[in-house]
């Protein structure tokens, strides 16, 4: 994770509860410190052991491309990083910004670039995911990644038990666009 915190301002965040902030801290990220070195630091350990390295996944508690990220680009040179040293890796995301790096990510074959939708409803999304761009853009996001033949796919997380929410009608309007869905945890928010 290349920030602390998120600025999309998800009110179902579990990044949060992790780091024990409150949503008001939360959603002002910082970049974190080192973050280049750190990771050059741990492929050389990682090497050294002979530990396998089968992914690397980017943005498992805080968004790699919130808008932090256009200033900054820390997820762009991470990706370098990764690339150089030929290791996979995997993005997740709910912003179009990450269609920025689609020039590291095309014909490289260890990465793959997933969204998150939760439903396809946009009051919905503007209740629980207030900054994060729209459920519209995000699927345009996964055909343009799907046109420039970047593996895809899409996180349905958490799952809310609402008539907002159908995990089989996203699936049904964007089968033709992702290459693997992931469903997660029922919650009650």
């Amino acid at each position: 994770n290349q920030y602390d915190g998120c600025s999309h301002g998800c009110k179902y965040c579990y990044g949060m509860v992790i780091r024990r902030k409150k949503y008001e801290d939360w959603i002002k990220s910082k970049p974190r410190t080192n973050v280049i070195e750190r990771l050059k630091n741990d492929i050389r350990k990682l090497r050294e052991s002979n530990a396998a390295i089968n992914d690397i996944f980017l943005g498992s508690i805080t968004d790699s491309y919130q808008p932090l990220e256009g200033t900054l680009k820390l997820t762009r040179h991470v990706a370098e990083v990764l690339i150089q040293n030929e290791l996979p890796f995997t993005i997740l995301t709910k912003s179009d910004l990450v269609l920025r790096d689609i020039d590291l990510f095309k014909g490289y074959k260890w990465c793959r670039i997933g969204v998150t939708i939760t439903s396809l409803n946009e009051d919905f999304r503007r209740d629980l995911e207030p900054n994060s761009v729209s459920y519209e853009r995000r699927i345009a996001t996964l055909q343009q990644l799907k046109n420039n033949n970047i593996s895809t796919y899409l996180s349905c997380e958490p799952i809310f038990p609402t008539r907002e929410v159908d995990p089989v009608q996203i699936i049904m309007d964007l089968k033709e666009i992702v290459d693997l869905f992931e469903f997660g945890m029922w919650s009650k928010y």
